[in-house]
């Protein structure tokens, strides 16, 4: 039997990051060290792109690395916009993003 797969592509966050001249900006909460919701992640002025709207998202995490996994799990396969009201607009298909290793 012949069979033609067409995977999605994939990659990390780092790289889509570095592909793209992404800066990643990690915040803290003011909560006790060890709080499951300490740290949150985000790309700098990106949004996703819902249907007809543009949706804030980021990841929460108990470390600066869980925050930043979580925040690649919300934006994969989404479209980021970056930059949404300005002259220099860009639009991002994200692919599926993985752990290195994975």
């Amino acid at each position: 039997m012949k069979i033609e797969r067409n995977p999605l592509p994939a990659t990390t966050i780092e790289l889509l990051a570095s592909t793209n001249d992404l800066t990643m900006v990690v915040c803290e909460r003011p909560v006790y060290i060890g709080a499951p919701n300490r740290y949150y992640a985000y790309f700098k002025n990106a949004e996703v792109q819902g249907t007809g709207v543009l949706i804030s998202s980021y990841g929460d995490g108990a470390t600066e690395a869980d925050a930043i996994k979580a925040y690649a799990r919300e934006i994969s396969g989404k479209r980021l916009v970056i930059d949404a009201y300005s002259m220099n607009r860009k639009e991002i298909d994200v692919p599926r993003l993985v752990e290195v290793g994975q």
